[in-house]
Protein backbone atom coordinates (compact mmCIF):
# COMPACT_ATOMS: atom_id res chain seq x y z
CA UNK A 1 0.00 0.00 0.00
CA UNK A 2 1.11 3.32 -0.77
CA UNK A 3 0.41 4.49 2.71
CA UNK A 4 0.81 8.24 4.09
CA UNK A 5 3.09 8.13 7.41
CA UNK A 6 0.04 9.46 9.57
CA UNK A 7 -1.95 5.82 7.69
CA UNK A 8 -3.88 8.10 5.81
CA UNK A 9 -5.31 8.54 2.82
CA UNK A 10 -7.34 11.34 1.13
CA UNK A 11 -9.37 10.14 -1.90
CA UNK A 12 -11.26 12.59 -4.02
CA UNK A 13 -14.02 12.59 -6.67
CA UNK A 14 -14.69 15.39 -8.82
CA UNK A 15 -18.66 14.63 -10.15
CA UNK A 16 -20.60 16.04 -12.97
CA UNK A 17 -23.85 15.18 -15.36
CA UNK A 18 -26.43 17.02 -17.43
CA UNK A 19 -24.65 18.79 -18.76
CA UNK A 20 -26.19 18.71 -21.86
CA UNK A 21 -24.02 19.67 -25.11
CA UNK A 22 -22.75 22.70 -23.48
CA UNK A 23 -18.91 22.60 -24.65
CA UNK A 24 -17.78 25.65 -24.90
CA UNK A 25 -19.24 28.98 -23.24
CA UNK A 26 -21.56 29.67 -26.13
CA UNK A 27 -25.68 29.33 -25.76
CA UNK A 28 -26.31 28.52 -29.59
CA UNK A 29 -30.36 29.20 -29.11
CA UNK A 30 -29.95 32.41 -27.38
CA UNK A 31 -26.39 32.83 -29.61
CA UNK A 32 -24.47 35.02 -27.14
CA UNK A 33 -21.84 33.80 -24.74
CA UNK A 34 -22.84 32.23 -21.42
CA UNK A 35 -20.70 31.49 -18.81
CA UNK A 36 -22.76 29.95 -16.45
CA UNK A 37 -20.82 26.61 -16.90
CA UNK A 38 -19.36 24.72 -19.49
CA UNK A 39 -17.17 21.95 -20.65
CA UNK A 40 -14.45 24.21 -21.44
CA UNK A 41 -14.63 25.88 -17.57
CA UNK A 42 -15.12 22.32 -16.14
CA UNK A 43 -11.69 21.10 -17.53
CA UNK A 44 -10.17 24.39 -15.60
CA UNK A 45 -11.99 23.66 -12.44
CA UNK A 46 -11.02 19.02 -12.65
CA UNK A 47 -7.32 20.36 -13.57
CA UNK A 48 -7.02 23.15 -10.27
CA UNK A 49 -9.23 19.65 -7.85
CA UNK A 50 -7.26 17.07 -9.23
CA UNK A 51 -5.15 15.01 -6.97
CA UNK A 52 -2.79 11.67 -7.56
CA UNK A 53 -5.59 10.55 -5.40
CA UNK A 54 -8.47 11.16 -7.32
CA UNK A 55 -11.53 10.23 -9.36
CA UNK A 56 -13.60 11.98 -11.24
CA UNK A 57 -16.96 10.66 -13.04
CA UNK A 58 -19.94 11.82 -15.18
CA UNK A 59 -23.17 10.98 -14.56
CA UNK A 60 -25.14 11.50 -18.10
CA UNK A 61 -27.02 13.68 -20.47
CA UNK A 62 -24.30 14.40 -22.03
CA UNK A 63 -24.76 15.12 -26.08
CA UNK A 64 -28.60 16.49 -26.00
CA UNK A 65 -29.10 20.07 -25.53
CA UNK A 66 -27.89 23.56 -26.94
CA UNK A 67 -27.48 22.06 -30.53
CA UNK A 68 -24.61 19.61 -29.47
CA UNK A 69 -27.32 16.90 -31.67
CA UNK A 70 -25.75 18.66 -34.70
CA UNK A 71 -22.78 16.58 -33.91
CA UNK A 72 -24.56 13.24 -33.49
CA UNK A 73 -24.09 10.85 -36.31
CA UNK A 74 -21.13 10.56 -38.57
CA UNK A 75 -18.86 13.00 -36.99
CA UNK A 76 -15.26 11.79 -36.38
CA UNK A 77 -15.77 12.50 -32.61
CA UNK A 78 -18.86 14.85 -30.82
CA UNK A 79 -17.45 17.81 -29.25
CA UNK A 80 -18.85 16.68 -25.91
CA UNK A 81 -16.95 13.35 -26.53
CA UNK A 82 -13.59 14.97 -27.07
CA UNK A 83 -13.92 17.37 -24.20
CA UNK A 84 -14.76 14.60 -21.64
CA UNK A 85 -11.85 12.92 -23.04
CA UNK A 86 -8.93 15.80 -22.94
CA UNK A 87 -10.55 16.61 -19.04
CA UNK A 88 -9.87 13.02 -17.91
CA UNK A 89 -13.15 11.73 -17.41
CA UNK A 90 -12.53 8.26 -15.37
CA UNK A 91 -16.47 6.80 -15.36
CA UNK A 92 -19.41 8.20 -17.55
CA UNK A 93 -22.94 6.72 -16.56
CA UNK A 94 -25.66 7.15 -19.33
CA UNK A 95 -28.32 9.58 -18.82
CA UNK A 96 -32.35 9.01 -20.70
CA UNK A 97 -30.87 11.19 -23.20
CA UNK A 98 -28.11 10.20 -23.98
CA UNK A 99 -30.48 7.59 -25.98
CA UNK A 100 -32.51 9.96 -28.07
CA UNK A 101 -30.34 9.71 -30.88
CA UNK A 102 -30.61 5.47 -31.43
CA UNK A 103 -28.50 2.38 -29.83
CA UNK A 104 -26.37 2.32 -32.83
CA UNK A 105 -25.57 5.97 -32.50
CA UNK A 106 -24.81 5.88 -28.61
CA UNK A 107 -22.78 2.53 -29.40
CA UNK A 108 -20.30 4.34 -31.06
CA UNK A 109 -19.65 7.28 -29.07
CA UNK A 110 -19.20 4.82 -25.88
CA UNK A 111 -16.83 3.06 -28.20
CA UNK A 112 -14.97 7.10 -28.48
CA UNK A 113 -15.07 7.74 -25.03
CA UNK A 114 -11.89 7.25 -23.29
CA UNK A 115 -14.04 6.59 -19.91
CA UNK A 116 -15.58 3.70 -18.47
CA UNK A 117 -18.88 3.55 -19.42
CA UNK A 118 -21.23 2.02 -16.91
CA UNK A 119 -25.01 1.04 -17.90
CA UNK A 120 -25.77 -2.41 -16.18
CA UNK A 121 -29.57 -1.67 -16.72
CA UNK A 122 -29.92 -1.77 -20.25
CA UNK A 123 -29.69 -4.31 -23.04
CA UNK A 124 -29.96 -3.80 -26.64
CA UNK A 125 -32.18 -5.58 -29.26
CA UNK A 126 -29.80 -8.77 -29.60
CA UNK A 127 -29.64 -8.99 -25.73
CA UNK A 128 -26.17 -8.00 -25.05
CA UNK A 129 -25.93 -5.43 -21.98
CA UNK A 130 -25.07 -1.65 -23.74
CA UNK A 131 -22.38 -0.96 -21.20
CA UNK A 132 -20.81 -3.27 -17.43
CA UNK A 133 -23.01 -2.80 -14.71
CA UNK A 134 -19.61 -2.17 -12.38
CA UNK A 135 -16.12 -1.39 -12.14
CA UNK A 136 -13.54 -1.67 -9.47
CA UNK A 137 -11.09 1.23 -10.03
CA UNK A 138 -8.09 1.28 -7.60
CA UNK A 139 -6.16 4.45 -6.28
CA UNK A 140 -3.48 4.25 -3.50
CA UNK A 141 -4.20 0.72 -2.71
CA UNK A 142 -7.90 1.53 -1.93
CA UNK A 143 -10.07 -0.58 -4.38
CA UNK A 144 -13.50 1.54 -5.25
CA UNK A 145 -16.54 -0.15 -6.65
CA UNK A 146 -18.95 1.71 -8.76
CA UNK A 147 -22.38 0.78 -10.15
CA UNK A 148 -23.57 2.68 -12.94
CA UNK A 149 -27.00 2.52 -14.03
CA UNK A 150 -29.49 5.18 -16.25
CA UNK A 151 -33.52 5.77 -15.14
CA UNK A 152 -35.56 2.69 -16.67
CA UNK A 153 -38.22 5.87 -17.69
CA UNK A 154 -36.36 5.67 -21.08
CA UNK A 155 -38.38 2.88 -21.64
CA UNK A 156 -41.47 5.08 -21.74
CA UNK A 157 -39.71 8.10 -22.80
CA UNK A 158 -37.69 6.55 -25.93
CA UNK A 159 -40.30 3.04 -26.64
CA UNK A 160 -39.25 3.80 -30.13
CA UNK A 161 -35.87 4.17 -30.57
CA UNK A 162 -35.44 1.21 -27.60
CA UNK A 163 -37.98 -0.79 -29.54
CA UNK A 164 -36.95 -4.98 -28.95
CA UNK A 165 -34.51 -3.94 -26.03
CA UNK A 166 -34.78 -4.48 -22.33
CA UNK A 167 -34.70 -2.17 -19.44
CA UNK A 168 -34.75 -3.47 -16.04
CA UNK A 169 -34.89 -1.97 -12.38
CA UNK A 170 -31.63 -0.56 -11.38
CA UNK A 171 -32.57 -2.25 -7.75
CA UNK A 172 -32.71 -5.38 -8.85
CA UNK A 173 -29.17 -5.35 -11.05
CA UNK A 174 -27.75 -3.93 -8.01
CA UNK A 175 -28.69 -6.60 -5.95
CA UNK A 176 -26.64 -8.85 -8.40
CA UNK A 177 -23.89 -6.98 -8.62
CA UNK A 178 -23.46 -6.75 -5.07
CA UNK A 179 -24.03 -10.17 -4.65
CA UNK A 180 -21.06 -10.84 -7.20
CA UNK A 181 -19.06 -8.19 -5.48
CA UNK A 182 -19.14 -10.05 -2.48
CA UNK A 183 -17.79 -7.31 -0.52
CA UNK A 184 -14.23 -7.43 -2.09
CA UNK A 185 -13.68 -3.51 -2.43
CA UNK A 186 -12.90 -0.32 0.18
CA UNK A 187 -15.45 2.27 -0.68
CA UNK A 188 -19.38 1.27 -2.31
CA UNK A 189 -19.88 4.02 -5.14
CA UNK A 190 -23.50 4.54 -6.68
CA UNK A 191 -24.08 6.38 -9.85
CA UNK A 192 -27.66 6.49 -10.99
CA UNK A 193 -28.81 8.68 -13.69
CA UNK A 194 -32.02 9.33 -11.44
CA UNK A 195 -33.27 11.89 -8.80
CA UNK A 196 -34.38 11.19 -5.27
CA UNK A 197 -37.61 9.76 -5.50
CA UNK A 198 -39.33 7.80 -8.03
CA UNK A 199 -40.26 10.21 -11.29
CA UNK A 200 -44.02 10.61 -12.73
CA UNK A 201 -44.80 7.04 -10.67
CA UNK A 202 -42.58 4.87 -12.24
CA UNK A 203 -41.39 2.50 -9.97
CA UNK A 204 -37.46 1.66 -9.42
CA UNK A 205 -36.68 5.58 -10.62
CA UNK A 206 -35.35 6.96 -7.27
CA UNK A 207 -32.11 6.88 -5.51
CA UNK A 208 -33.65 6.79 -2.10
CA UNK A 209 -35.16 3.20 -2.80
CA UNK A 210 -31.42 2.05 -3.57
CA UNK A 211 -30.11 3.95 -0.28
CA UNK A 212 -33.07 2.62 1.78
CA UNK A 213 -32.37 -0.97 0.29
CA UNK A 214 -28.72 -1.46 0.56
CA UNK A 215 -26.95 0.45 3.35
CA UNK A 216 -23.58 -0.89 2.83
CA UNK A 217 -22.87 2.13 0.04
CA UNK A 218 -20.51 5.30 0.99
CA UNK A 219 -21.61 7.85 -1.29
CA UNK A 220 -24.04 7.92 -4.40
CA UNK A 221 -24.12 10.31 -6.60
CA UNK A 222 -27.63 11.09 -8.25
CA UNK A 223 -28.89 12.88 -11.77
CA UNK A 224 -31.46 13.70 -13.82
CA UNK A 225 -33.45 16.14 -12.45
CA UNK A 226 -30.87 19.37 -12.29
CA UNK A 227 -31.30 20.34 -8.67
CA UNK A 228 -28.39 20.76 -6.79
CA UNK A 229 -28.26 18.63 -3.40
CA UNK A 230 -25.96 17.55 -1.19
CA UNK A 231 -27.80 14.93 1.42
CA UNK A 232 -28.01 12.07 3.32
CA UNK A 233 -30.26 9.12 3.39
CA UNK A 234 -30.16 6.34 5.33
CA UNK A 235 -26.55 7.57 6.26
CA UNK A 236 -25.46 7.45 3.05
CA UNK A 237 -24.43 10.85 0.79
CA UNK A 238 -26.44 12.00 -1.82
CA UNK A 239 -25.33 14.66 -4.12
CA UNK A 240 -26.76 16.00 -7.70
CA UNK A 241 -25.51 18.14 -10.24
CA UNK A 242 -27.24 21.29 -11.72
CA UNK A 243 -27.93 21.44 -15.19
CA UNK A 244 -25.01 22.58 -18.16
CA UNK A 245 -22.45 22.31 -16.15
CA UNK A 246 -22.96 25.38 -13.50
CA UNK A 247 -21.80 22.84 -10.91
CA UNK A 248 -19.12 20.31 -9.95
CA UNK A 249 -19.40 18.42 -7.02
CA UNK A 250 -16.01 17.87 -5.32
CA UNK A 251 -16.15 14.95 -2.66
CA UNK A 252 -13.42 14.40 -0.18
CA UNK A 253 -12.87 10.51 1.39
CA UNK A 254 -9.92 10.33 4.06
CA UNK A 255 -9.42 7.19 4.84
CA UNK A 256 -7.79 4.89 7.45
CA UNK A 257 -5.72 2.12 7.98
CA UNK A 258 -6.94 -0.58 10.35
CA UNK A 259 -6.21 -4.57 10.62
CA UNK A 260 -9.70 -4.68 8.33
CA UNK A 261 -8.04 -2.59 5.71
CA UNK A 262 -9.01 0.63 4.65
CA UNK A 263 -12.28 2.61 6.20
CA UNK A 264 -13.62 5.87 5.79
CA UNK A 265 -12.62 8.23 8.96
CA UNK A 266 -14.11 11.52 7.62
CA UNK A 267 -15.89 13.26 4.62
CA UNK A 268 -16.46 16.60 3.35
CA UNK A 269 -18.73 17.31 0.67
CA UNK A 270 -19.40 20.69 -1.76
CA UNK A 271 -20.56 22.22 -4.85
CA UNK A 272 -18.54 24.20 -6.87
CA UNK A 273 -19.71 27.20 -8.78
CA UNK A 274 -18.03 27.16 -12.43
CA UNK A 275 -19.22 30.22 -13.76
CA UNK A 276 -16.23 31.29 -10.90
CA UNK A 277 -13.39 29.25 -13.47
CA UNK A 278 -12.14 30.64 -16.98
CA UNK A 279 -12.34 28.31 -20.03
CA UNK A 280 -9.48 26.13 -20.68
CA UNK A 281 -7.88 27.84 -23.63
CA UNK A 282 -6.11 24.59 -24.79
CA UNK A 283 -9.78 23.04 -24.93
CA UNK A 284 -11.25 25.92 -26.23
CA UNK A 285 -9.20 25.87 -29.28
CA UNK A 286 -9.36 22.08 -29.74
CA UNK A 287 -12.75 22.71 -29.96
CA UNK A 288 -12.94 26.16 -31.92
CA UNK A 289 -14.39 24.10 -35.29
CA UNK A 290 -17.43 22.52 -33.66
CA UNK A 291 -18.09 26.37 -32.09
CA UNK A 292 -17.97 28.06 -35.72
CA UNK A 293 -19.79 25.28 -37.55
CA UNK A 294 -22.76 25.74 -34.53
CA UNK A 295 -22.72 29.24 -35.01
CA UNK A 296 -23.12 29.59 -38.33
CA UNK A 297 -25.93 26.82 -38.51
CA UNK A 298 -27.89 28.98 -35.24
CA UNK A 299 -27.63 32.04 -37.74
CA UNK A 300 -29.05 30.96 -41.21
CA UNK A 301 -32.27 32.95 -41.86
CA UNK A 302 -35.13 31.13 -42.08
CA UNK A 303 -37.38 33.60 -42.52
CA UNK A 304 -38.97 36.85 -41.72
CA UNK A 305 -41.49 38.14 -38.17
CA UNK A 306 -43.66 40.97 -38.77
CA UNK A 307 -45.92 42.72 -36.58
CA UNK A 308 -43.80 42.38 -33.00
CA UNK A 309 -42.25 40.44 -30.99
CA UNK A 310 -43.92 36.75 -30.39
CA UNK A 311 -43.74 37.11 -26.44
CA UNK A 312 -45.06 40.40 -24.78
CA UNK A 313 -43.26 41.59 -22.21
CA UNK A 314 -43.70 40.64 -18.65
CA UNK A 315 -45.88 43.39 -16.70
CA UNK A 316 -43.65 41.75 -13.53
CA UNK A 317 -40.21 39.91 -14.78
CA UNK A 318 -40.65 36.42 -12.76
CA UNK A 319 -43.96 35.83 -13.67
CA UNK A 320 -44.21 35.42 -17.25
CA UNK A 321 -46.91 36.63 -19.83
CA UNK A 322 -46.82 33.16 -21.41
CA UNK A 323 -48.87 31.43 -18.47
CA UNK A 324 -51.16 34.62 -18.48
CA UNK A 325 -52.39 35.42 -21.49
CA UNK A 326 -52.22 33.83 -25.16
CA UNK A 327 -49.46 34.53 -27.10
CA UNK A 328 -48.15 34.36 -30.39
CA UNK A 329 -45.49 32.50 -29.70
CA UNK A 330 -47.83 29.06 -28.52
CA UNK A 331 -50.30 30.24 -31.23
CA UNK A 332 -47.33 29.25 -33.83
CA UNK A 333 -46.44 26.51 -32.17
CA UNK A 334 -49.92 25.24 -31.66
CA UNK A 335 -50.38 25.47 -35.96
CA UNK A 336 -47.25 23.34 -35.93
CA UNK A 337 -48.33 20.78 -33.88
CA UNK A 338 -51.71 20.58 -36.10
CA UNK A 339 -50.12 20.80 -39.19
CA UNK A 340 -47.83 17.93 -38.94
CA UNK A 341 -49.87 15.77 -36.89
CA UNK A 342 -52.71 16.42 -38.80
CA UNK A 343 -55.08 16.61 -36.04
CA UNK A 344 -57.91 18.77 -34.97
CA UNK A 345 -56.38 20.31 -31.65
CA UNK A 346 -52.98 20.24 -29.91
CA UNK A 347 -51.63 20.32 -26.10
CA UNK A 348 -48.29 22.60 -26.30
CA UNK A 349 -45.85 22.50 -23.64
CA UNK A 350 -44.58 25.66 -22.17
CA UNK A 351 -40.83 25.35 -22.50
CA UNK A 352 -39.83 28.73 -23.68
CA UNK A 353 -41.02 31.37 -21.09
CA UNK A 354 -38.57 34.09 -21.67
CA UNK A 355 -37.70 33.71 -25.88
CA UNK A 356 -37.46 36.93 -26.65
CA UNK A 357 -37.75 36.90 -30.46
CA UNK A 358 -38.80 40.33 -32.03
CA UNK A 359 -39.50 41.54 -35.34
CA UNK A 360 -36.82 40.63 -38.18
CA UNK A 361 -35.53 38.03 -39.52
CA UNK A 362 -36.04 34.67 -37.99
CA UNK A 363 -32.71 32.58 -37.68
CA UNK A 364 -32.77 28.97 -37.26
CA UNK A 365 -31.83 28.84 -33.98
CA UNK A 366 -34.68 31.19 -32.60
CA UNK A 367 -36.64 27.73 -33.45
CA UNK A 368 -34.53 26.52 -30.68
CA UNK A 369 -35.41 29.48 -28.36
CA UNK A 370 -39.10 29.11 -29.18
CA UNK A 371 -38.90 25.44 -28.28
CA UNK A 372 -36.08 24.75 -26.19
CA UNK A 373 -36.10 20.46 -26.15
CA UNK A 374 -35.72 17.72 -28.42
CA UNK A 375 -39.02 16.65 -28.44
CA UNK A 376 -41.75 14.72 -31.41
CA UNK A 377 -45.04 14.75 -31.84
CA UNK A 378 -47.18 11.84 -30.97
CA UNK A 379 -51.27 11.61 -31.98
CA UNK A 380 -53.78 10.59 -29.99
CA UNK A 381 -57.67 10.47 -30.40
CA UNK A 382 -59.84 11.88 -27.52
CA UNK A 383 -63.29 12.61 -25.99
CA UNK A 384 -64.43 15.35 -25.13
CA UNK A 385 -64.39 14.07 -21.45
CA UNK A 386 -60.68 12.67 -21.70
CA UNK A 387 -60.60 16.23 -22.74
CA UNK A 388 -61.83 18.25 -20.05
CA UNK A 389 -59.71 16.15 -17.46
CA UNK A 390 -56.38 16.47 -19.13
CA UNK A 391 -56.95 20.51 -19.39
CA UNK A 392 -57.92 20.42 -15.93
CA UNK A 393 -55.11 18.81 -14.72
CA UNK A 394 -52.78 20.96 -17.04
CA UNK A 395 -54.05 24.01 -15.23
CA UNK A 396 -53.19 23.07 -12.20
CA UNK A 397 -50.03 24.29 -11.84
CA UNK A 398 -51.75 28.08 -11.04
CA UNK A 399 -52.31 28.29 -7.46
CA UNK A 400 -55.49 29.03 -6.53
CA UNK A 401 -56.18 32.66 -6.12
CA UNK A 402 -57.19 34.01 -3.05
CA UNK A 403 -58.80 37.25 -1.95
CA UNK A 404 -56.03 39.83 -1.17
CA UNK A 405 -54.03 38.39 -3.99
CA UNK A 406 -51.90 40.71 -6.35
CA UNK A 407 -50.16 38.65 -8.65
CA UNK A 408 -50.70 35.18 -10.35
CA UNK A 409 -48.56 32.49 -8.43
CA UNK A 410 -47.75 28.92 -9.59
CA UNK A 411 -47.21 25.32 -7.24
CA UNK A 412 -44.00 24.79 -6.60
CA UNK A 413 -45.03 20.73 -6.53
CA UNK A 414 -45.41 20.65 -10.23
CA UNK A 415 -43.10 21.58 -13.16
CA UNK A 416 -43.56 23.74 -15.65
CA UNK A 417 -44.11 21.34 -18.60
CA UNK A 418 -47.05 19.76 -16.76
CA UNK A 419 -48.80 22.87 -17.61
CA UNK A 420 -50.03 23.19 -21.42
CA UNK A 421 -51.64 25.88 -23.64
CA UNK A 422 -54.56 24.04 -25.63
CA UNK A 423 -54.94 24.95 -29.46
CA UNK A 424 -57.89 24.11 -31.31
CA UNK A 425 -60.55 25.07 -28.68
CA UNK A 426 -61.75 28.03 -27.37
CA UNK A 427 -61.51 28.03 -23.25
CA UNK A 428 -61.25 29.87 -20.05
CA UNK A 429 -59.05 28.91 -16.74
CA UNK A 430 -60.70 30.28 -13.57
CA UNK A 431 -58.24 29.83 -10.99
CA UNK A 432 -59.92 31.22 -8.27
CA UNK A 433 -61.32 27.91 -8.23
CA UNK A 434 -59.51 24.63 -6.72
CA UNK A 435 -57.51 22.57 -9.43
CA UNK A 436 -59.86 20.08 -11.23
CA UNK A 437 -62.35 22.43 -11.84
CA UNK A 438 -61.02 25.24 -13.55
CA UNK A 439 -61.83 24.53 -17.15
CA UNK A 440 -64.61 26.46 -18.26
CA UNK A 441 -66.86 27.63 -21.58
CA UNK A 442 -65.21 24.69 -23.40
CA UNK A 443 -66.20 25.02 -27.23
CA UNK A 444 -64.98 24.78 -30.94
CA UNK A 445 -63.88 27.65 -32.70
CA UNK A 446 -67.66 27.49 -34.23
CA UNK A 447 -68.84 28.26 -30.93
CA UNK A 448 -70.41 25.11 -30.35
CA UNK A 449 -70.13 23.09 -26.80
CA UNK A 450 -67.31 20.69 -26.83
CA UNK A 451 -69.24 17.60 -25.55
CA UNK A 452 -68.43 14.45 -23.57
CA UNK A 453 -69.15 12.57 -26.36
CA UNK A 454 -67.24 14.74 -29.30
CA UNK A 455 -64.36 12.62 -30.55
CA UNK A 456 -61.36 14.02 -32.58
CA UNK A 457 -57.68 14.18 -32.63
CA UNK A 458 -54.93 15.80 -30.57
CA UNK A 459 -50.73 16.47 -30.84
CA UNK A 460 -48.88 16.55 -28.17
CA UNK A 461 -45.09 15.97 -27.36
CA UNK A 462 -43.77 12.39 -26.84
CA UNK A 463 -42.35 13.92 -23.56
CA UNK A 464 -46.47 14.40 -22.40
CA UNK A 465 -47.22 11.56 -23.78
CA UNK A 466 -45.14 9.38 -22.47
CA UNK A 467 -44.83 11.20 -18.97
CA UNK A 468 -48.29 12.04 -18.57
CA UNK A 469 -51.38 10.78 -20.97
CA UNK A 470 -49.55 6.99 -21.77
CA UNK A 471 -48.68 6.53 -17.47
CA UNK A 472 -51.84 4.90 -15.78
CA UNK A 473 -52.82 7.24 -12.62
CA UNK A 474 -51.12 10.41 -13.51
CA UNK A 475 -54.56 11.85 -15.28
CA UNK A 476 -56.29 8.72 -16.67
CA UNK A 477 -56.79 5.42 -14.94
CA UNK A 478 -55.82 2.86 -17.20
CA UNK A 479 -59.31 1.80 -18.49
CA UNK A 480 -59.45 5.47 -19.82
CA UNK A 481 -56.01 6.39 -21.23
CA UNK A 482 -56.49 8.23 -24.82
CA UNK A 483 -55.95 6.04 -28.15
CA UNK A 484 -52.42 6.57 -29.31
CA UNK A 485 -52.53 6.74 -33.00
CA UNK A 486 -49.05 7.55 -34.27
CA UNK A 487 -45.57 8.29 -32.62
CA UNK A 488 -43.06 10.22 -33.58
CA UNK A 489 -45.07 12.01 -36.51
CA UNK A 490 -42.93 13.55 -39.69
CA UNK A 491 -39.78 12.30 -37.81
CA UNK A 492 -38.75 12.44 -41.59
CA UNK A 493 -38.39 16.34 -40.70
CA UNK A 494 -36.79 15.91 -37.66
CA UNK A 495 -38.02 17.49 -34.03
CA UNK A 496 -40.73 19.97 -33.08
CA UNK A 497 -37.72 22.30 -33.51
CA UNK A 498 -36.93 21.77 -36.97
CA UNK A 499 -40.49 21.45 -37.58
CA UNK A 500 -40.99 24.88 -36.68
CA UNK A 501 -38.27 25.84 -38.76
CA UNK A 502 -40.24 23.87 -41.77
CA UNK A 503 -43.12 25.85 -41.53
CA UNK A 504 -41.60 28.98 -41.64
CA UNK A 505 -39.40 28.66 -44.68
CA UNK A 506 -41.46 25.94 -46.52
CA UNK A 507 -45.75 26.04 -45.21
CA UNK A 508 -45.27 29.95 -44.67
CA UNK A 509 -42.63 30.62 -47.15
CA UNK A 510 -40.50 32.52 -44.64
CA UNK A 511 -42.60 35.10 -44.13
CA UNK A 512 -44.69 34.65 -40.42
CA UNK A 513 -47.04 37.67 -38.46
CA UNK A 514 -46.67 37.83 -34.79
CA UNK A 515 -50.37 37.04 -33.92
CA UNK A 516 -52.40 35.13 -31.12
CA UNK A 517 -55.10 33.11 -31.52
CA UNK A 518 -56.71 34.46 -28.65
CA UNK A 519 -58.64 31.34 -27.60
CA UNK A 520 -58.06 31.18 -23.87
CA UNK A 521 -58.28 33.25 -21.09
CA UNK A 522 -57.28 33.39 -17.29
CA UNK A 523 -60.42 34.07 -15.27
CA UNK A 524 -60.36 34.60 -11.34
CA UNK A 525 -57.78 36.95 -10.85
CA UNK A 526 -60.36 39.47 -8.60
CA UNK A 527 -57.84 42.13 -7.30
CA UNK A 528 -58.34 46.05 -7.68
CA UNK A 529 -56.69 47.49 -10.27
CA UNK A 530 -55.15 50.00 -8.46
CA UNK A 531 -53.57 48.15 -5.93
CA UNK A 532 -52.36 45.57 -8.47
CA UNK A 533 -50.68 48.75 -10.17
CA UNK A 534 -49.23 49.65 -6.62
CA UNK A 535 -47.90 45.86 -6.33
CA UNK A 536 -46.79 46.13 -9.50
CA UNK A 537 -44.66 49.72 -9.19
CA UNK A 538 -43.18 48.04 -5.25
CA UNK A 539 -41.95 44.73 -7.30
CA UNK A 540 -40.21 46.43 -10.01
CA UNK A 541 -37.78 47.83 -7.19
CA UNK A 542 -37.38 44.44 -5.98
CA UNK A 543 -34.20 43.01 -6.20
CA UNK A 544 -34.27 39.17 -8.52
CA UNK A 545 -34.19 36.86 -5.88
CA UNK A 546 -36.98 38.97 -3.76
CA UNK A 547 -38.98 38.84 -7.24
CA UNK A 548 -38.46 35.16 -7.88
CA UNK A 549 -40.15 34.21 -4.90
CA UNK A 550 -43.04 36.06 -6.21
CA UNK A 551 -42.99 32.75 -8.68
CA UNK A 552 -44.33 30.11 -5.81
CA UNK A 553 -46.21 32.88 -3.67
CA UNK A 554 -48.64 35.90 -4.43
CA UNK A 555 -47.89 39.34 -3.75
CA UNK A 556 -51.16 40.07 -1.18
CA UNK A 557 -52.60 43.66 -0.49
CA UNK A 558 -51.30 42.69 3.12
CA UNK A 559 -47.66 43.28 1.49
CA UNK A 560 -48.43 46.96 0.99
CA UNK A 561 -48.49 47.59 4.39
Amino acid sequence: MNETDNQEILLRFMVTSDTHGKFGTWNYAADCEERSGSMTQICTAVRQYRTDCSVMIDAGDLFQGNMAELFVGDEEIHPMIQALNEIGCDIWVTGNHDYDYGIPRLKKMISQISAKTLTGNVCDQQGNVLADGYTVIERNGIRIAVIGMTTPGISSWNPGILKGCRVTAPIDETRKILDELNGNYDMLVGVYHMGPDDQYGFPHSGVTEICEAFPGFDFVIAAHTHKLMITEVNGIPVVENEKTGKTMIVADFTFGISKEGWKIKSRDIRSIDISEFEPDPELAEKLTGFDLRAKENARRKIGRLEGGPLLPDNEISEIPAVLLEDTALMSLIGKVFMHYAGTDTAAVPVFSNTAIINTGDFRYCDAARAYRHENLIYKFRMNGRQLKTYMDWAVSYYNTFHPGDLTVSFREDLKLYSFAVFKGVEYDVNISREPGNRIGNLRWPDGTAVKEDNEFTIAVSDFTANTFLLMPGVIFDEDNIPMLLERDVRDDIGTVREMIADYIENVMNGSIQSSTDGNWHLKGCRWDPGLHAEAVRILEKRSAEEKKKLYFCSFTAADLQ
